[in-house]
């Protein structure tokens, strides 16, 4: 993080997880808001798209940081199983309410702290849309590692996080208040090669690779199979 943004940790938290927890809290605030804000997106459909052309039919997806569960009802609706987990209760409570129960799960994890052993299954494929960039970076290799364990040997892992402004370090804390209350929130953010290197020595195979600018944000996105 760079010199002049603030730092807050609760006693008895590593830097990393009260980061986690800021961020799990104000999306239990604003939840709705952004559930209500990003209805309308629909500039990640050509990811998933190709995403979804590499499972196989009625195949088992994690949603990996699922939010209201707007993506998770897209693929339920196109025929697949979804298990979707999320740090925000709220946030659960909105995907459960959205897509049901029939033919999706929803669970509320920690992405870091989660003990993906107990999930006794593997997925076809798993969505990670602007959510690994929630976690410091120190983290990201071993939620790769674990992630990469719970695909199918053809297992997919679809993934989509900011890339690094110039002149940034890549881990900042964010405060805003367009949803009439101020709120904060970590983003960890990445170069194109950091993100592949990542990735491959997490036992990724890239497939597909895209840098694009959304709403003056460029996001990396990555389609990897698991080697």
């Amino acid at each position: 993080m760079n010199g002049d943004e603030k730092r807050f940790f609760p006693v008895g938290l590593t830097a990393p997880e009260a980061l986690r927890r800021l961020t799990r809290e104000t999306y239990d605030v604003i939840a709705e808001d952004w559930e209500r804000d990003h209805a309308n997106d629909d500039w990640w459909r050509e990811g998933a798209d190709l995403f979804l052309a590499a499972l196989p039919p009625n195949g088992l997806i994690l949603d990996l940081g699922c939010g209201p569960g707007m993506k998770s009802q897209v693929f339920v609706q196109r025929g697949y199983r979804v298990c979707g987990i999320d740090s925000s209760s709220e946030m659960i409570r909105l995907a459960r309410a959205r897509v049901g129960m029939d033919r999706a799960t929803f669970y509320e994890l920690d992405l870091v702290q989660a003990r993906y052993d107990l999930f006794h299954r593997t997925f076809d494929g798993i969505y990670a849309m602007a959510s690994l960039l929630h976690i410091p970076k120190q983290e990201i290799p071993r939620v790769l590692i674990a992630l990469r364990g719970l695909l199918t040997p053809t297992g997919v892992l679809s993934l989509c996080v900011k890339a690094t402004r110039p002149g940034t370090d890549g881990e900042t804390l964010v405060e805003e208040r367009d949803y009439g209350t101020p709120y904060t929130r970590f983003f960890s953010s990445f170069d194109g090669p950091e993100l592949d290197a990542l990735l491959e020595a997490s036992g990724f195979v890239i497939q597909w690779s895209r840098e694009r600018e959304v709403n003056q944000t460029r996001w990396l996105e990555r389609l990897a199979m698991r080697g």
